[in-house]
């Protein structure tokens, strides 16, 4: 952008004044004697800067056109849909504020972008997403293939993912064994600056998607839990409102003349989770949920190693899938804003992680009247959204059970402290809830009924022998891990 001394430059020369600030002689008119005053430079100052635009290098999507960092020869160009390339530095002149200078991962290759360029580029967009899916389901079981074809568009989207207001989580929840590593490594090296993130802080996590708008992926969520409270609380932070375009983060940074700046950092990018327990209630909220099962003996995956003939086949298919975003990327936004979409059965929280997805699904409908990809993702959809639901009665039931027993725990004595468990009398506990109005419903011969809910928040049946009395079986609970469950569903479905 000018500076001042370059707009009072320019406020001269348009007003045809010299540099002392008189009137040129021009075809013999006589100089006017009016100083160029500092009100006529401030207003082309704001004039000048309104024109600017902020400018994500990473990846952006302005005036209906793609926007890649590249790198050639060691040094950073921005390029677009119209084949338009420049200078990082020279962005000002083409009327952009770069929202950062530090972008250090662009993996579009040299070969792909002269073949873009120079106008030699072509892919069929249907043969793309056939060669995603089939690259995802070579590797990984799912018991549901609808599964893949999501996932498919989600990586195809995550390459203008800032063309949307907000864009899908994912979670990806699944026991021990189940290939949901596996699924992280072989999306993120075809996701738009795929990242597995390991042991993560709070400033790694905000830090990579203001640079370079990184897809994460976060495997093991049980592992943030043991995070000091501080920073676990700074990542869920970013996790909650990075799903949605303009979201940020401020921190203070120290700057060499002394003192402290206050800068700001995108939370926004795709990101992927996955673990075996359920996650925090806000950020399932943001998430599209896929489960996946152990496959069978007979249910058979090719074995994943990244040999010299994967990574070159990885590389086309993010070559191919930066051709798709510049090409179509436009296509896909305007499907987007036009938001004409199948999705009633779902609440409009779920229509804002939803409609990215089947945005990108009706472009492939559009552009050759096949609807199966819509038709598969709106199915999908329904069943994901009753699916949703159920898990939030089933939530709805954890809390009332923590709710219950934290009363019974006030009224009722334990029969013995033994270390760090406390027993209860099973026929006592059941006899309490079924005195509540919650679960007023539970006859007398249903205790195995409450046995099992109560599954839910850590309380087991255990046989013990208490004083050398005759063995029963006690309800059992770790009162330190009761109260950290409280916490996390009751409290905080208080707050909320």
């Amino acid at each position: 952008m000018p500076n001042a001394a370059q707009i009072e430059e320019i406020a001269r020369n348009e007003m045809g004044l010299g540099i002392d600030g008189q009137r040129e002689p021009d075809s013999g008119k006589i100089a006017s004697g009016s100083k160029i005053s500092e009100k006529t430079v401030f207003i082309k100052s704001l004039k000048e800067q309104s024109q600017f635009k902020t400018l994500n290098p990473a990846q952006d999507y302005i005036d209906n056109k793609i926007y890649f960092a590249i790198k050639v020869g060691g040094d950073q160009y921005l390029i677009n849909s119209d084949r338009e390339y420049f200078y990082f530095k020279d962005a000002a002149k083409y009327g952009f504020n770069l929202a950062t200078n530090n972008v250090s991962t662009c993996l579009f290759s040299v070969e792909g972008i002269g073949a873009f360029i120079e106008d030699r580029y072509s892919i069929d967009p249907f043969d793309l997403y056939d060669r995603i899916y089939k690259y995802i389901k070579q590797y990984v079981f799912f018991i549901d293939d609808r599964y893949i074809a999501y996932l498919s568009l989600w990586v195809i989207g995550t390459y203008f993912h800032r063309c949307f207001s907000h864009y899908p989580y994912v979670w990806i929840n699944a026991e021990k064994q189940s290939g949901k590593s596996l699924l992280m490594k072989v999306l993120s090296r075809i996701a738009f600056n795929g990242v597995i993130i390991i042991d993560p802080t709070a400033a790694i996590i905000f830090r990579d998607v203001a640079a370079n708008s990184v897809t994460q992926f976060f495997d093991e969520m049980e592992q943030l839990t043991k995070h000091d409270k501080e920073n676990r609380n700074a990542i869920f932070a970013i996790f909650n409102s990075g799903f949605e375009k303009g979201t940020s983060v401020k921190r203070a940074e120290k700057i060499k003349s002394g003192g402290f700046d206050i800068r700001e950092f995108s939370t926004y990018s795709p990101k992927m989770f996955a673990g075996i327990n359920s996650i925090d209630e806000v950020l399932r909220d943001r998430t599209v949920k896929l489960r996946m099962m152990r496959k069978k003996p007979d249910e058979h995956v090719d074995r994943y190693k990244e040999t010299k003939m994967n990574l070159e086949y990885q590389a086309k298919l993010r070559d191919d899938l930066y051709f798709f975003a510049l090409k179509h990327g436009p296509e896909v936004a305007k499907i987007y804003e036009d938001g004409q979409f199948n999705l009633h059965h779902l609440s409009d929280r779920e229509k804002d992680i939803w409609e990215p997805i089947i945005a990108i699904a009706e472009f492939f409908n559009g552009i050759s009247g096949d609807n199966s990809i819509i038709t598969t993702l709106t199915s999908l959809s329904k069943d994901l959204g009753a699916e949703k639901h159920t898990d939030g009665i089933e939530e709805n039931e954890t809390c009332q059970l923590l709710r219950i027993f934290k009363t019974l725990m006030e009224e009722l004595e334990p029969v013995k402290i033994d270390g760090e468990k406390t027993l209860y009398d099973r026929h006592e506990v059941f006899g309490y809830f079924r005195k509540t109005d919650e679960f007023g419903w539970l006859k007398e011969n249903q205790i195995n009924t409450l046995t099992n809910r109560f599954k839910k928040i850590g309380i087991a049946a255990s046989e013990r022998r208490i004083d050398g009395g005759k063995k029963d079986r006690y309800y059992c609970l770790n009162p330190i891990d009761f109260e950290n469950l409280y916490e996390r569903y009751v409290k905080k479905s208080d707050k909320e």
